[in-house]
């Protein structure tokens, strides 16, 4: 009787180190998981951003690009008309050429800042993505730990049943 108890003893300790031993392996594991998803997580983000504010350089650009040669498109128009137009119109010509500049100036004017509106509200529609995108990361992280724990709890559980 005394060997038998002596037996099961042992059984029961070698059981709990298993569990123990399992329950730091699950441990490690799970930090391992955590780190790497948050690793991942940040990659993204970053990627994202950098990929975004590429593509708002390269629109900018296209868009600067193609404003500037419309403006010196238009502008070489008008100074062609200009130097044909009589020495007797050239007060009047002067004056309307002076009016022409002031409205290709207010419409470039107003082309940047509706650009400028159109870049802030791109940015800011990315931004919200970017959030909506770590908030759902921390609720699958806050899954990730309930889940952890639940099965923290059985292994425990399954160690005090033994």
């Amino acid at each position: 009787e005394a060997e038998m108890k002596e037996r099961e003893k042992k059984l029961e300790e070698g059981l709990e180190n298993k569990l123990e031993e399992r329950l730091a392996e699950a441990r490690a594991k799970w930090a391992v998981e955590e780190e790497e998803r948050k690793q991942q997580a940040e990659a993204e983000r970053r990627r994202q951003e950098q990929e975004a504010e590429a593509e708002m350089k390269e629109r900018e650009k296209k868009l600067e690009e193609g404003l500037e040669n419309k403006l010196e498109e238009r502008l070489a128009e008008a100074r062609a008309k200009w130097a044909v137009e009589e020495e007797e119109r050239k007060q009047q010509a002067e004056a309307e050429r002076k009016r022409q500049e002031q409205e290709l100036e207010a419409e470039m004017k107003e082309r940047d800042t509706e650009l400028e509106e159109r870049w802030e509200n791109e940015l800011q529609e990315r931004l919200a993505e970017a959030h909506a995108m770590r908030a759902m990361e921390e609720e699958r992280k806050q899954q990730a730990e309930a889940e952890r724990k639940r099965q923290e709890q059985e292994l425990e559980a399954e160690m005090k049943e033994r």
